[in-house]
């Protein structure tokens, strides 16, 4: 019996991969978790995103694209894996229906390309085991490129906690957040250098002499923490047997495939981009006198934006409007540092709340139209729908009259901000009485 031929009762070849039930199993019960749990990664990051300054912001945006890219690599590698294998399932159903193959007197077809069929000799046997055969590299493949994304991951937090040390250590803050790259790179560093001198001076060099047994030490170190090409198995073997480019070609397009994706998407829910076709009709816009934005209304419905200031209602009843403004920790630090150094740096001190509250009001340079608010109490506050600290404003409005009203406070602008339109400055808040 050749290694094609099926065994007794049974319609798969001998040489059918053995792993192919197992594999099956695997991808149709975790795609549908792993496609939820993409989902859960970004509202995660996205709940967590408001409370963190600059450098923990880097650091969780790189966690945040790494661990997703690791999952949808699984998602989308387990969804191509079913698709391949019910190929698969497809071809050996047929083979069991029609054992004899395709008849080719009984086709239409040319002299010339039969003859070309015939000489290429491949039969539906061997198409069997090439389906056989490609879902199981692409089923490994996504598991190798999941595993080696989240240890990348685990590689970055290890840079970002030595650089968050020595910033605590030595003041050092400019480490933060780049020192986590350089941290990367030197851990990688001398694994490089003994990958290049093998590779340029390997045969060169005395197997007993002293750079020979420098490289040898250094890849015994990295192979103890699962370092190098020889602790992945699945690439090794696949390059062994395709070619080191071609596997290189196919991990950077998958890579840059699958982070195209997480980007995107991730840009989607930030409401960076709309999807739809409005033709010439233009967005509401933050800041903009003729627009309303919802998330400034606390009863209205839909995502809400942690960091944006927000007022009880579009239609407010009674005498009083609450606003909350939140704390921004990408944005306010430097700006209390630069109105109120001496407070902000003994912020953390029991005499200083009182002043800190109203530094934080100062800044806002709050107006109801355009006429500047003064006297207003502050209040620490933690707003129950974000859990995002800020500061609780109560504005009277009992004097005003009917019709619209625009409150009116300072954004907090980055220091690269766009600040050609003063308007934009400002964020411009209408409601109605």
């Amino acid at each position: 019996m050749s290694d094609n031929e099926h065994p007794p009762g049974s319609l798969l070849a001998k040489d059918t991969t053995p792993t192919w039930e197992m594999e099956l199993l695997i991808s149709g019960v975790t795609v549908f978790a792993l496609l939820q749990l993409a989902g859960l990664l970004d509202q995660a990051y996205l709940a967590l995103r408001p409370k963190l300054d600059v450098d923990w912001d880097s650091l969780t945006r790189l966690l945040s694209a790494y661990s997703k890219m690791s999952v949808l690599t699984l998602a989308v590698a387990f969804v191509l894996h079913l698709i391949l294998r019910a190929h698969w399932i497809a071809l050996v159903g047929m083979n069991s229906i029609y054992p004899d193959g395709v008849r080719w007197d009984r086709l239409k077809i040319g002299a010339i390309k039969q003859r070309l069929i015939e000489q290429r000799g491949i039969t539906l046997v061997n198409r069997i085991e090439a389906a056989d055969n490609r879902s199981s590299i692409v089923f490994a493949l996504g598991v190798t490129f999941a595993l080696t994304l989240a240890c990348l991951a685990l590689l970055v937090s290890l840079g970002f906690a030595i650089s968050a040390l020595l910033v605590r250590l030595l003041d050092w803050p400019w480490l933060m957040p780049n020192g986590t790259f350089a941290v990367v790179a030197l851990v990688a560093l001398p694994y490089a250098l003994a990958h290049l001198l093998d590779r340029g001076f390997g045969k060169r060099l005395g197997a007993d002499g002293r750079t020979a047994r420098a490289i040898a030490w250094i890849y015994r170190a990295y192979a103890r923490v699962g370092y190098g090409s020889d602790n992945n198995s699945t690439l090794t073997l696949l390059q062994s047997h395709v070619g080191e480019r071609k596997v290189f070609a196919l991990t950077l397009v998958s890579i840059l495939f699958i982070a195209a994706i997480v980007m995107g998407q991730l840009a989607l829910q930030q409401g960076k981009f709309s999807i739809g076709d409005y033709a010439n009709w233009p967005d509401a816009e933050l800041g903009a006198v003729d627009s309303v934005i919802d998330q400034h209304y606390r009863d209205q419905a839909g995502q809400t934006d942690a960091l944006l200031p927000s007022i009880d209602s579009m239609f407010p009843r009674g005498d009083y409007l609450s606003l909350i403004v939140p704390f921004n920790p990408r944005r306010h630090p430097a700006l209390l540092a630069e109105t109120c150094p001496g407070i902000w740096q003994a912020a953390d001190t029991f005499s200083q709340r009182q002043p800190l509250l109203e530094c934080m009001a100062q800044l806002q340079q709050l107006t109801v139209d355009g006429q500047a608010q003064q006297m207003l109490t502050p209040r620490f506050y933690s707003d129950p729908r974000t859990a995002q600290q800020g500061m609780l404003m109560v504005v009277p409005i009992r004097n005003l009259g009917a019709g619209e009203h625009v409150l009116g406070l300072k954004r907090p602008l980055a220091a690269n901000g766009d600040k050609s339109d003063p308007g934009r400055a400002r964020y411009q808040i209408a409601f109605w009485k």
